[in-house]
């Protein structure tokens, strides 16, 4: 079982994250900008959504040609562009299948068929209450 340690310097603005005696990741937490902020309609156009080449057995098939066998869980990608540039996700509630599936993503970009293993990210932004809106959009349209 893995236990990790979220520490939290709001004054900094930085945080921590350890498992035993091992730091396993840093880094700072900034308020986005009003400009880096995205249009809710730009961001979920139905029209891009229904023309994504990849449905979720093209991505998953395409991805254990490189390497990867993900399990039920962390299939979370319902369809893509071979660019990485378009999906749309099934949003399970799960922060690690979601964080997961946007390093899915950025493989189906990958020009090589080869195995590669992320060993840093420079920067990943998330916008908590956007990201509320999107889910709530998408809810509200399988109803």
């Amino acid at each position: 079982k893995l236990s990790f340690v979220v520490y939290i310097s709001y004054i900094e603005r930085k945080f921590e994250i350890s498992e035993g005696n091992s730091i396993v990741c840093t880094g700072r937490v900034n308020v986005l900008q009003e400009i880096e902020k995205k249009d809710l309609a730009q961001c979920c156009k139905e029209e891009d959504v229904k023309s994504l080449p990849l449905d979720a057995n093209d991505v998953y098939k395409e991805l254990k040609l490189r390497g990867y066998e993900y399990g039920p869980n962390f299939q979370v990608i319902i369809g893509a562009d071979m660019e990485g540039n378009k999906g749309l996700l099934n949003w399970t509630g799960e922060w690690v299948t979601f964080l997961d599936s946007l390093l899915q993503f950025s493989l189906l970009h990958a020009p090589e068929r080869a195995l590669s293993l992320p060993t840093r990210m420079q920067k990943l932004s998330i916008d908590p209450v956007f990201h509320k809106k999107v889910i709530e959009k998408s809810q509200r349209g399988k109803h």
